[in-house]
């Protein structure tokens, strides 16, 4: 039996630290709307301060497992897990301050921005991971461990 882990197992591990790191960008991603937003009153009661950082880490969350194994698979022979994890959660970060500011003040609702911004950093962190880390070597290859049929061998006499 072989030590290395499935597709399956990879799978789960990139889902479980999707969520992980989604909800921690959800969570993350309410600290520009403290600066931006005013204080209205949705905002200004303790249970208004605490439902929104939480139903943002949910929706991150959600959204981390779902795109996590995506996001993951298309980079995993090119760099390490952690760095696939860390690099696409800064690009959500990113990407979600700036269309936050950006479409703030063209009159979106604070949400809508975050989530775009959130998908479209972590797709463009995970091409400019495509892009930058050349493809891993991903051990023997098949012709090296099965000869190919055209292969002579070196002392064989020509028929011609």
């Amino acid at each position: 039996m072989s030590s290395r882990p499935g597709a399956f197992q990879i799978t789960v591990k990139l889902m479980a630290l999707g969520f992980l790191a989604g909800a921690v960008c959800g969570l993350l991603a309410f600290i520009p709307m403290l600066f931006v937003l005013e204080r209205g009153p949705g905002l200004a009661t303790v249970g208004g301060i605490l439902v929104v950082p939480a139903s943002l880490s949910v929706v991150g969350g959600i959204l981390g497992t779902l795109l996590g194994p995506i996001l993951g698979w298309v980079n995993i022979r090119r760099a390490s897990i952690r760095t696939i994890v860390l690099e696409t959660s800064a690009g959500t970060m990113l990407g979600a301050v700036v269309f936050f500011v950006f479409l703030r003040a063209y009159g979106w609702p604070p949400v809508d921005p975050l989530i775009i911004g959130g998908i479209i950093g972590a797709m463009l962190a995970t091409l400019r991971l495509r892009l930058s880390f050349p493809r891993k070597s991903p051990g023997r290859s098949r012709s090296d461990r099965t000869p190919s049929r055209n292969i002579q061998p070196e002392n064989a006499e020509r028929s011609s």
